[in-house]
C-alpha cells in the first residue's frame, strides 16, 4: 500500500511548510540559533537515503519449547554461518517458514519528506541491486522519533550530519517481514529495505543481510547394520557407520540428534531369544563420537564407552554436565559426520534371523517441527553353531617390561588365554579360546637382552594345521635418549621396511614407512608402537598410539 494513504492534505501541506523553513534556514542562516541540528550539503545529488539505526531482532520458532537465556544464545549463534570469498567475509542466517526479521530504518530525503513514496522490506539475489521483490511494506512510527540514538543508525559518512529529528524530510520506520512458505521463498537471498519516491529514485540499505530461507533437513548414512554371523551368549560388534549432515548445500543448518529404536523383531517360527519372538533392545549399545565429545563422557556409558539404546528419543551422546555441552556434544554440523558403532550383547538361548530399525531424529534446536528421520535397518544372524575360527595373536613391545606382549582375539574380539614356554633360542606361545580353538606361534630369537630384542616368527599353526609365515624380522634398540623398531616383512605381494624412532626427550616418534614406492616420513606426537598382528597365516602391521574408534 502507498503511504501517501496515511497522511491527510493537511499534513502534508504542514510538511511542506516545514521543508520551506528548513531550505531558508540552511541558505540564509547556518549560524542562526534557531537551524536545525543537521547538514545535507554532503549527501551528492541522490536525495534519497535509508539508513538502519540499531541492530536487527530475529524471532525464532521459540515458541514450540521454553529454552533458557543461555541455551537461546548459543543456538541463535549457530544459526549463523559464513564463507571467504574474494578476501571478503560472507555471513547469513538460515529462517524457516513463519520465522520474523524486525528492523527500524530512519529515511531520508532532501526534496521533502512527502515525495517518499513506499518503504519496504525486499529481497533478491544479488547485493546493492535494484528491482528487488517486496517482502512487506514497512510501518511508520510517529512515536519516539525525538529519541533516536543516531549513533546507531549506521550513517557511515554521513555520521556527522545529524543530531535531531526534522519531519519534514526524515521518517522513522518499523520494517519486518515473515518468511513465507518454500513455494514463494526459498534458497539463498539477500534482504534489505528500499524506499522509492516520486522522481522515481530508489535506495537502499549498504548493510542488508543474506539470508537462507527454508532450507530443506537431511541426514545420509554410509551403510547398514548387517551381522551375518554371530553365536549365543557372545559379543559381537557392527563395522563403523557414518552419519551425515547433509542438508540443503550452503545453507549452514546445524541438527541435533535424538537416538532410538524398538525391540528387534524376529524373522521365521524357528527365531526366539530366551523363549520370547524378538531380540531385546536392552542387549544393544553403542559408541559414538562428535568433534571432543564421545559417548565416553557420558555418565552412564561402561568402561568401552558404551551406552544403550532407548526406546524413546534420546540425545545421541547422552545428557552432558552442562547445557552447553548438551547442544555442543550432540548437534551435527552442516556437512560433518558422526561414526557410529554398535554392540550386541546376545543373550544365552538366543538364535535365528532378527531385524529391525535404529532411528537418528535430526531436528533444528530452535524450531524443532523443522525435522528429519533416518531408519538404520539391522540385520541380526544368530547360530548356535560353536565357532571354529582359531584366534589370532598381536605382538608389540611393552616399553615398562622391556619385553615382548603377546594378546590374542577370537572370532568375536574377545580376548583368549595366552601361554609361552621358552626352548633355547624359541618360544612357543600357545593361544586358545573358549571353544578350544587355537593357535601356536613360534618366535625364533637371533638377539635377546635387557634393552635389545631380534627376533622373526617361523611357524604358525591353526587348530592343528600349519603354516609358513613369509619372511619377517623384527628388531627393537632401547637406548638412553631413543626408541627404535624396526620391522621387515617380505611375501609375494613385495616388501615393506616400518621403522620408529622414537626420542624420548621430545616426546616424538619419527615414523618411516618404506616399500617399492617411495617411502613415507612423518613425525607424530607421543611414543608409538608397532604392533606385529597374524591373519589367518598372512602377517601384517599396525601402527598404535592412542584408542581410537576412527583409526
Amino acid at each position: 500500500m502507498s503511504l501517501k494513504r496515511t497522511f491527510n492534505k493537511k499534513f502534508f501541506l504542514f510538511l511542506g511548510v516545514l521543508l520551506i523553513i528548513s531550505l531558508v534556514s540552511f541558505t540564509h542562516g547556518m549560524g542562526n540559533n534557531t537551524s536545525p541540528s543537521y547538514d545535507v550539503s554532503s549527501l551528492g545529488s541522490e536525495s534519497l537515503k535509508v539508513f538502519q539505526c540499531g541492530n536487527t531482532s530475529y524471532f525464532y520458532g521459540l515458541i514450540e519449547q521454553n529454552l533458557s537465556s543461555e541455551s537461546q544464545s548459543i543456538l541463535e549463534a549457530m544459526r549463523q554461518d559464513y564463507v571467504d570469498e574474494g578476501g571478503e567475509r560472507i555471513f547469513w542466517k538460515y529462517l524457516f517458514e513463519g520465522e520474523k526479521v524486525n528492523r527500524k530504518v530512519l529515511v531520508l530525503d532532501t526534496n521533502g519528506f512527502n515525495r517518499i513514496i513506499d518503504v519496504y522490506t525486499a529481497s533478491g539475489t544479488y547485493r546493492n541491486e535494484h528491482g528487488y521483490d517486496i517482502e512487506d511494506y514497512c510501518r511508520y512510527i510517529d512515536q519516539d522519533r525525538e529519541n533516536i540514538d543516531y549513533s546507531t543508525c549506521n550513517l557511515g559518512e554521513y555520521s556527522d550530519n545529524f543530531s535531531t529529528f526534522n519531519s519534514s524530510i526524515m521518517g522513522y520506520f518499523d520494517c519486518k517481514f515473515s518468511v513465507k512458505d518454500p513455494d514463494h521463498m526459498y534458497g539463498l537471498k539477500w534482504t534489505t529495505v528500499e524506499a522509492k519516491n516520486s522522481n522515481g529514485y530508489y535506495s537502499s540499505l549498504k548493510n542488508g543481510e543474506f539470508f537462507f530461507f527454508n532450507p530443506i533437513l537431511q541426514l545420509s548414512k554410509s551403510g547398514g547394520i548387517n551381522i551375518e554371523k554371530a553365536f549365543s551368549g557372545k559379543t559381537v560388534y557392527s563395522d563403523i557407520l557414518n552419519i551425515t549432515n547433509t542438508a540443503d548445500g550452503g545453507s549452514g543448518v546445524d541438527m541435533f540428534l535424538d537416538l532410538s529404536a524398538d525391540n528387534l523383531k524376529s524373522i521365521g517360527n524357528s527365531s526366539f531369544c530366551d523363549n520370547k519372538d524378538y531380540f531385546p533392545l536392552g542387549s544393544i549399545y553403542y559408541y559414538a563420537e562428535n568433534g571432543k565429545y564421545s559417548t565416553l563422557n557420558n555418565a552412564e556409558a561402561d568402561k568401552e564407552g558404551y551406552i544403550n539404546i532407548a526406546f524413546s528419543n534420546s540425545p545421541i551422546l547422552g545428557n552432558q554436565e552442562s547445557i552447553h555441552e548438551l547442544y555442543l556434544s550432540n548437534i551435527l554440523t552442516f556437512e560433518k559426520d558422526i561414526p557410529i558403532k554398535f554392540r550386541f550383547n546376545i543373550p544365552n538361548n538366543c538364535y535365528g534371523n532378527f531385524r529391525g530399525n535404529i532411528k537418528v531424529f535430526g531436528w533444528e534446536p530452535l524450531y524443532p517441527s523443522q525435522n528429519f528421520t533416518l531408519e538404520i535397518p539391522i540385520n541380526l544372524n544368530i547360530t548356535s553353531s560353536i565357532s571354529t575360527t582359531p584366534p589370532e595373536a598381536t605382538i608389540k613391545y611393552n616399553q615398562k617390561l622391556k619385553d615382548l606382549e603377546i594378546s590374542g582375539m577370537d572370532y568375536n574380539g574377545q580376548a583368549v588365554r595366552v601361554k609361552c614356554l621358552s626352548k633355547y633360542a624359541n618360544e612357543i606361545c600357545n593361544l586358545n579360546d573358549k571353544e578350544g580353538n587355537s593357535l601356536n606361534i613360534t618366535l625364533h630369537y637371533t638377539g635377546k637382552g635387557t634393552d635389545y630384542l631380534t627376533f622373526n616368527i617361523t611357524n604358525l599353526v591353526y587348530n592343528g594345521d600349519p603354516i609358513k609365515p613369509v619372511r619377517n624380522l623384527f628388531t627393537i634398540r632401547n637406548y638412553k635418549d631413543r626408541l627404535v623398531q624396526y620391522l621387515y616383512l617380505n611375501s609375494m605381494e613385495g616388501s615393506i621396511v616400518v621403522s620408529l624412532n622414537y626420542d624420548k626427550k621430545t616426546n616424538k616418534t619419527k615414523i618411516i614407512i618404506g616399500s617399492s614406492q617411495e617411502p613415507v616420513i612423518y613425525m607424530e606426537e607421543g611414543f608409538v608402537f608397532i604392533e606385529l598382528i597374524t591373519d589367518n597365516g598372512k602377517l601384517k602391521y599396525n601402527l598404535d598410539k592412542a584408542r581410537s574408534i576412527r583409526s
